[in-house]
């Protein structure tokens, strides 16, 4: 099982995938239905954190042709598209 740091805060990681240009970046999805965007640089922090859904996610992934668009999967039964140039988080 993977963990994520933040603080006093600690979640279980459920699911991660690594940029397809940039290796120094991944995304980490939660049993708790978060989403982060992790850098291999800045290990104690996260660069962003998204709420996600409503339960465990899955699977996240890359789009391996627009690199700043990622997909997520849940328990909840949902499938998320994500842009990381929009401000909705």
């Amino acid at each position: 099982m993977l963990y994520c740091y933040c603080y006093h805060r600690v979640g279980g990681g459920t699911a991660f995938d690594f940029h397809v240009d940039k290796d120094h970046l991944y995304l980490v999805g939660s049993e708790e239905g978060k989403l982060h965007v992790c850098s291999k640089a800045y290990s104690s922090t996260f660069l962003d954190t998204y709420e996600a859904h409503h339960m465990a996610v899955y699977r996240v992934a890359w789009n391996h042709y627009h690199s700043q668009i990622f997909i997520t999967c849940s328990a909840d039964w949902t499938v998320k598209i994500w842009d990381r140039t929009t401000t909705l988080k």
